[in-house]
């Protein structure tokens, strides 16, 4: 009899090992797949997170192990539309932590020692002369994609987050000023003690005359005469700005003679006397002590105004109140940020906090010839 061996209890048939094998084959692939995809995560991962020194300047986090940092600083004047035009100015670093670092180079300036990590004001300090330095920095040429801040006071926020931190501020060069005299009243150019013309710019100190000849002064000699008066007012250098950090008019017309200007606008804006309403810090009101009226040169939306190489207009309306004979006075005067007597501080200010109230720039001065 045959035997019929058919599929015993316990026996394994060759499907069933074959599919086992296709399951262990496949489960390896899978593996094999997921190792491999992990691998490349990890190297992306890598390749964010850890650039290049290159390209970890100024990157937040990346102090080095000495938490110093050295800043590279430069400060370029913005009126030079033709080129990058540098220049070296004072300036003082304060630290958060009460570090201060001073020094007078500010082209391509390498600063080094600055606490990694730690808040830093920037300040610019003035210096006087014509294409001196103003002291108002205008705008953050680089930095601002690694947190620098531009502060309303003209300043600059910052925090060196790595082993070198750039740093490049716009700040116009300082100004002096030139004039020409223009009589609404009489109609016709002023002409000045200084030379026979009546149309060209006259510098700091120029004493107008009148329409007739440089020699023939304005005559006020009734109650209610009067001078109704604009000038012309720009930069004598190019590429310079006057104000800096707010800018004065101060005029010396004795009460015993004039009325308070009835008109005082520059650009079309009145201007607020601030000697009368207690604007002027201590210093600045010491220091302008002997003029009847300052005037704060404002804009239409309250900002300090700027006078630069484009023309500006003041005009003013003064009338007598009695036989006037003493000149009129009208003198300009910048703001600027300079050191404190205490060694300490920066103050902003027309005047210095020294005992002798020292301008921080140069009195512009102009007068009118009163017969």
């Amino acid at each position: 009899m045959k035997r019929h061996l058919g599929n015993r209890k316990g026996a394994v048939s060759n499907k069933t090992v074959l599919g086992i094998v296709a399951i262990i084959a496949v489960a390896f692939i899978i593996v094999v797949a997921m190792m491999n995809n992990q691998s490349k995560t990890v190297v992306e991962t890598v390749t964010t997170q850890a650039p290049t020194q290159a390209n970890t300047q100024n990157t937040p986090n990346a102090c080095p192990t000495t938490q110093v940092s050295t800043l590279t600083l430069d400060v370029q004047n913005p009126l030079n539309t033709s080129g990058a035009e540098g220049f070296d100015a004072e300036y003082t670093l304060l630290g958060a932590d009460g570090d201060k670092i001073t020094g007078t180079d500010t082209t391509a300036a390498s600063i080094s020692n600055l606490h990694c990590g730690v808040s830093y004001k920037l300040i610019i300090e003035s210096a006087d002369g014509a294409s001196g330095d103003n002291s108002k920095i205008w705008s953050i040429l680089e930095g601002l994609d690694t947190g620098a801040v531009l502060n309303n006071d003209g300043t600059v926020t910052f925090t060196p987050n790595g082993a070198t931190y750039n740093l490049k501020v716009a700040v116009p060069q300082h100004a002096t000023l030139e004039f020409k005299a223009y009589d609404n009243g009489d109609k016709g150019s002023m002409f000045d003690t200084g030379d026979a013309s009546a149309t060209d710019f006259e510098t700091d100190g120029v004493v107008f005359t009148s329409i007739t000849d440089n020699a023939t002064g304005k005559t006020l000699s009734n109650d209610g005469d009067f001078v109704w008066v604009t000038y012309d007012v720009r930069a004598a250098q190019v590429d310079t700005e006057f104000c800096d950090n707010g800018c004065y008019i101060a005029v010396e017309a004795p009460v015993t003679e004039y009325d308070e200007p009835n008109t005082f606008k520059f650009n079309g804006v009145s201007l607020v006397d601030v000697k009368a309403n207690g604007g002027l810090n201590e210093h600045e009101a010491k220091q302008l002590t002997n003029y009847e009226y300052v005037y704060a040169v404002k804009t239409a939306t309250g900002e300090w105004a700027t006078i630069a190489r484009a023309i500006s207009a003041l005009e003013f309306y003064i009338e007598a109140n009695s036989d006037a004979s003493t000149n009129i006075e009208i003198d300009f005067l910048a703001r600027g940020k300079v050191d404190s007597i205490n060694g300490v501080d920066v103050i902003t200010s027309s005047a210095q906090d020294n005992t002798a109230k020292t301008t921080v720039f140069a009195i512009q001065d102009t007068s009118l010839t009163i017969a």
